[in-house]
């Protein structure tokens, strides 16, 4: 980073990255002038990266060293630059390496962060530590100390065959084997000594902190991963499987986070490697499990949905492929596993972090496509209308898959607002063929079942919901027959009109005269809304016709009445 425009842009990004930190130190996380903030941070840092291997900003001497170099004094006098300066101070900090594989929410944790109280920071053992700890493998914190500000003698960081200081690791993988990869002859991939002792150097590796060379190797299998060669990608698959392996039982989340990412792109595009498929599958099972068990369900999405849609064979692939998937997501969703995805998605409000429930809602459609059974459990147990309000969420963006389980429930006795959510959801997801099971609920004892029993014909639709809602108008409860009449209305089920008409007789027989007003207003509006020409004549006798004493008819009837007619002659 020699010229002065890429030596600008590094300085721009400093200003950007005070300005990110500093509107998560002021403002709530869903906030858009944080999130607008870290995304131009992501976008200023991505563009150097991109002919970048890493971006480095060390403190010497008072100093900002950008790429080892020091800036000039103009620049070291400017407000991003001592601002960052003193961040840095205030942390304990003397140099800060972004390296390129960066992605947006690596660098968002890793802003949060930064952004807490320095005090904060240096109880929790500092920022190394906070960021070894979230095992943030793009960021790296007080790599290198300098001691000279001339930037002479800089040595490219991560370069393979360097003296690592790390016991154990094997001389000759390490000269011979690590070369050939980051030389991108990919074939080394498929040799089984490096296949064999590939897992146990790169947990070296991670132990000792080699980040550069971790991301390099990273980058090639992710190229292994996509070869033509069959051989080399069954090689990698296997490889990664057994480093994944080895980073659960240190402990690594994040690596392995980052190492699903890529294998989840290749599980979508593998046509052959049947047997590595099924062992890499294994490994992301586990690490989901981590990942919800230890209150991350937020980061398996990607994970669950790259199997859900082979298991749902949206990308065509060999039987036993499918098969795999297939068994992958059946086995997770009959396991505890949903039940710690709903706890956490479903937790009342205040209690959740709604920036993720997008995500853990897509995890349960997902899941709960093959286990209704728990979904509906829930349903019916909760006595918390928040909760029950995201399982309906839930539940709808599953769709069709969950109609035979929610049909078979209504056979079946429960609370009223369980029996009523059931209604609901049959309403969204069912069709006209649906009609007659839920035409019993109209009589139901309960008018809140009797309301949404009405609502889910009017979502549905057709003729048949028209006629059964005027065949069972007499026994649905009488507080609801203006609601029916509007609904027929809507329905446009014209074979109600003479009926509707005959509610517009002064002589109708109905004693409560609020009830009355309100029937014939309503039967006026649906008249006008079906454009009932036949109604003509009746709506007009509304509007001009005297009552008793020379009395005229409610204002409120005459002006439906009124409304129906310029609405009909439109």
């Amino acid at each position: 980073m020699e010229n002065y425009r890429s030596i600008q842009k590094a300085v721009d990004l400093l200003f950007a990255l005070n300005g990110a930190i500093t509107n998560i130190r002021l403002y709530p996380p869903e906030s858009n002038i944080v999130k607008s903030g870290m995304m131009r941070v992501y976008q200023q840092m991505t563009e150097i990266l991109e002919t970048e291997v890493s971006l480095e900003y060390a403190e010497a001497e008072a100093k900002l060293l950008i790429q080892g170099d020091v800036l000039r004094e103009k620049l070291q006098k400017s407000d991003p630059v001592r601002a960052f300066k003193s961040m840095m101070m205030e942390m304990g900090i003397n140099c800060i390496t972004f390296t390129s594989g960066i992605d947006e929410t690596e660098l968002f944790d890793f802003l949060q962060m930064a952004a807490r109280p320095s005090e904060d920071i240096h109880m929790d053992g500092g920022l190394t530590a906070l960021v070894e700890k979230q095992n943030i493998i793009h960021v790296q914190v007080d790599e290198k100390i300098y001691t000279r500000t001339d930037g002479k003698d800089k040595q490219p960081p991560g370069v393979p065959g360097e003296k690592f200081a790390t016991s154990g690791l094997k001389e000759s993988l390490l000269v011979n084997a690590l070369k050939r990869i980051a030389a991108s002859e990919l074939e080394v991939f498929k040799e089984s000594m490096t296949s064999e002792a590939l897992p146990d150097v790169f947990s070296q590796l991670v132990t000792a902190g080699k980040k550069n060379v971790i991301g390099m190797l990273l980058k090639r299998m992710e190229s292994g991963l996509a070869h033509e060669d069959p051989d080399i990608r069954k090689a990698v698959a296997t490889t990664m499987a057994k480093v994944d392996e080895k980073l659960a039982s240190t402990g690594h989340t994040g690596l392995r986070l980052e190492i699903s990412k890529t294998l989840s792109t290749w599980a979508l595009s593998e046509t052959e490697a049947v047997n590595e498929f099924e062992m890499v599958a294994d490994r992301m099972a586990n690490l989901i499990r981590r990942l919800v068990k230890s209150g991350r369900g937020e980061k398996v999405g990607r994970i669950i949905e790259t199997y859900d849609r082979i298991a749902r064979r949206d990308v065509k692939r060999k039987e036993a492929i499918h098969t795999i998937a297939q068994n992958m997501i059946e086995q997770l969703s009959e396991e505890e596993l949903l039940d710690d995805l709903m706890a956490r998605t479903f937790k009342k409000t205040g209690e959740t972090d709604l920036s993720s429930q997008k995500e853990d809602i897509e995890n349960l459609v997902s899941l709960g496509t093959r286990n209704m059974e728990k979904l509906l459990d829930r349903l019916r147990d909760s006595n918390d209308m928040t909760e029950r309000n995201r399982i309906i969420q839930t539940i709808t963006q599953i769709g069709s898959p969950a109609l035979p389980e929610i049909l078979r429930r209504l056979e079946h006795d429960g609370p009223w607002y369980y029996i009523r959510n059931l209604i609901l959801l049959a309403g969204r997801l069912g069709n006209d063929v649906h009609m007659p099971i839920l035409e019993r609920f109209l009589i139901f004892p309960d008018y809140r079942i009797q309301r949404e029993t009405i609502k889910s014909f009017q979502t549905i639709g057709g003729k048949d919901a028209g006629r059964m809602l005027r065949d069972n108008f007499e026994q649905v409860d009488a507080q609801l027959h203006s609601y029916i009449i509007s609904v027929i209305g809507a329905l446009q089920y014209k074979q109600a009109i003479p009926w509707l008409i005959d509610f517009l007789s002064s002589d109708v027989s109905i004693q409560n005269k609020a009830y009355r007003d309100e029937i014939r207003e309503k039967a006026c509006e649906a008249l006008g809304r079906m454009k009932a020409e036949q109604a003509t004549s009746a709506l007009d006798n509304v509007i001009r016709k005297k009552r008793f004493f020379d009395k005229k008819e409610p204002e409120s009837i005459r002006s439906a009445a009124a409304r129906a007619l310029a609405e009909i002659k439109r």
